[in-house]
């Protein structure tokens, strides 16, 4: 296990039953790090006075577990788009090593729409990344998403989403050229077409800046609304078809508890969730995201 900034009482490593649910030790180790990892965000938003929430199954856990969900092994944290415009500006200054906040602009080969914060001492595959070559940090990490104003018109917004996808499509088929992005789920060729892009890193080379210029067009395209409000939020750049979010939830924050710390949350948790899952307090088992990982030895190790 890496060491940590965060203090972690030793009883939460100790294997436990949740829900009918068995939590191992390397499953809280996994944790741990992510815990770590969020305590270094808060620090750093709390220093710039910068506004995040817990997010989807975070949100759940925070509010159903009183910390994760047995099952999951992701943290998700989601922030309004001018806190985190400000974060991506401030982060390469502020996150020190072991800390690294990935985006598609300090990593450009990274494979997500979205900001992340790594621990690179640490593994953390996900089945995308298992059979990949491609250089970028694959340490455990919690994801960040931006949270964009959408229109309060039904029509506009399908528009506007409509615009999104198309523009997204537009950025996947540039990154291909630049060997950031397969075009196939298969083992083989993904393996294949990894190392001609390591081969031909010049044409890749030649392609990333054309890819950069078309993600900035498209994040400015999912912020087009930011200076207006129209009681409508959504996370458009994870999936342009997501439910539009109520902006009264989003007003205010309150902090739940989550493991042995605390967390904020969006005050308006119980109508925002209900929108979203119906019946939230239900837990429904799911498969984990992490195909693989490790907190022993840094990503490198195993590239």
């Amino acid at each position: 296990m890496v060491s940590l900034n965060l203090e972690i009482p030793s009883e939460f490593y100790l294997e436990e039953t949740r829900n009918g649910y068995t939590i191992p030790r390397k499953t809280k180790e996994l944790w741990a790090v992510m815990l770590d990892l969020l305590a270094e965000l808060d620090r750093v938003c709390k220093k710039h006075n910068l506004t995040y929430f817990a997010n989807g199954g975070t949100l759940i856990g925070a509010v159903r577990h009183h910390g994760f969900i047995p099952w999951d092994d992701d943290l998700d944290v989601i922030m309004f788009r001018k806190d985190y415009d400000k974060l991506m500006e401030i982060g390469p200054e502020e996150f020190k090593h072991p800390y690294f906040l990935q985006n598609k602009y300090s990593e450009p080969n990274s494979s997500c729409f979205f900001a992340k914060i790594r621990n690179s001492n640490t593994t953390a595959f996900n089945s995308d990344e298992l059979y990949s070559i491609m250089d970028y940090n694959k340490g455990v990490f919690i994801d960040i998403f931006p949270l964009d104003v959408v229109p309060s018109d039904p029509e506009e917004d399908k528009v506007f989403r409509e615009e999104i996808k198309k523009k997204r499509e537009k950025v996947i088929k540039t990154g291909r050229s630049a060997g950031i992005f397969s075009d196939t789920n298969n083992k083989r060729k993904r393996i294949i077409k990894s190392i001609l892009c390591k081969l031909l890193s010049f044409k890749r080379k030649k392609n990333l800046p054309l890819f950069i210029k078309e993600f900035k067009e498209f994040e400015e395209l999912c912020s087009r609304y930011k200076d207006i409000n129209t009681g409508f939020l959504a996370d458009v750049v994870y999936d342009a078809d997501c439910k539009r979010f109520d902006a009264f939830d989003f007003a205010d924050k309150i902090y739940l508890d989550f493991e042995f710390i605390k967390i904020p949350v969006i005050k308006g948790y119980h109508h925002h969730l209900t929108k979203l899952f119906g019946d939230y307090m239900k837990p429904v088992v799911y498969e984990s995201h992490n195909s693989f990982y490790d907190t022993d030895k840094s990503y490198k190790y195993y590239i």
